[in-house]
C-alpha cells in the first residue's frame, strides 16, 4: 500500500455483517460494487481505509493486491474435440457451443477477425469490456471503470477497443482456440465454433488484479444471465499471490 497515493481508490473485499458494512461504507464514502453471501466488493480511498476498517467490528478484510501475469498453456491435441463436434458415440449429439456464452478474460481481442464473425459478417461477440481504458464515457456499472461495447457497437463500427501490441495477440489467440470458427481460411477451428463471446481485457498491470478479475467474472455471468444463456469462462492469466487454499475472499467470491 505504501506506493499508492492517499487520495487513490483501491479495491478491497470485506466479509461481515451487512448493516455494519453498509453503515461504514456510507460514513467513509466507500462504494459497494456488489456482494454475495456476505462478501462485499468495495472501492475506497486509501486515506480512509484505517478508519473504515475500525468500524467493521469483527469483519474479515482482504487487500488482494497482486500483479497479474499471462498464463496460457498449450491445449492438448488428444482432447478429441473433433469427435465432440461430430457427436461420435457415446455422445447423443454433436456439440459446437451453440447457444452458449464463452467468457474470455485476457489481454483483449481482435474483434474484427473473421473467425469471430458469422457467415453474414456480423459479430459473434456480445460484449467487450476493456478495463484498461481511462476516462471512457461507457464504463459499465456498477464497476465504474474502463469502457464497454455491445454487439451493436461492434457491428456499426463504433467499437475502438484495441488489444495492446505488447501482449502479442495473447487474448485473440486464446479466444481463437476456444471459439474460432475458421471462417478466415477454413483451418484452425476452435473448441466451440458456434458459441457467442464476451471478452474482458483485464487490467493486470497494477496491484488490483485480483479484484479486477473478480469484477470481470461477475460482469460476464451477469451478462450471460441477462441473455438467458449458459456460460463458461476461460482465464489464461493469473497470479502466484493469494492464500493457495481457496479461503481468501477473492477465491470465495469467485466460487
Amino acid at each position: 500500500l505504501e506506493s499508492i497515493e492517499a487520495h487513490e481508490k483501491i479495491s478491497i473485499l470485506v466479509k461481515g455483517d451487512k448493516s455494519i458494512v453498509q453503515k461504514a461504507a456510507k460514513e467513509f464514502q466507500a462504494t459497494i460494487k456488489y456482494s454475495y453471501q456476505g462478501i462485499f466488493a468495495i472501492s475506497i480511498e486509501k486515506s480512509k481505509i484505517n478508519l473504515f476498517t475500525q468500524k467493521l467490528d469483527k469483519a474479515q478484510v482482504d487487500f488482494p493486491i497482486a500483479k497479474g501475469r499471462l498464463m496460457m498453456d498449450t491445449a492438448l491435441i488428444v482432447n478429441n474435440v473433433a469427435g465432440v463436434h461430430a457427436g461420435l458415440s457415446p455422445l447423443p449429439q454433436s456439440y459446437t457451443g451453440k447457444n452458449v456464452i464463452v467468457g474470455i478474460l485476457d489481454s483483449g481481442i481482435y474483434f474484427d477477425h473473421p473467425d469471430f464473425k458469422n457467415a453474414d459478417g456480423t459479430t459473434r461477440i456480445r460484449y467487450i469490456w476493456d478495463q484498461n481504458i481511462t476516462g471512457g464515457s461507457s464504463a459499465p456499472l456498477p464497476y465504474g471503470y474502463g469502457a464497454e461495447w455491445s454487439w451493436i457497437d461492434i457491428n456499426n463500427g463504433s467499437c475502438y477497443h484495441n488489444e495492446p501490441a505488447s501482449q502479442y495477440g495473447h487474448g485473440t489467440t486464446v479466444a481463437g482456440a476456444a471459439c474460432g470458427n475458421a471462417l478466415a481460411n477454413g483451418h484452425f477451428i476452435g473448441v466451440a465454433p458456434e458459441s457467442e463471446i464476451i471478452a474482458v481485457a483485464v487490467d493486470y498491470y497494477g496491484n488490483d488484479f485480483l479484484t479486477n478479475l473478480v469484477d470481470a467474472i461477475d460482469y460476464v455471468f451477469k451478462k450471460a444471465d441477462a441473455l438467458g444463456k449458459p456460460c463458461v469462462i476461460n482465464t489464461s492469466l493469473g497470479t502466484y499471490s493469494g492464500s493457495h487454499d481457496g479461503k481468501d475472499l477473492a477465491s470465495q467470491l469467485i466460487d
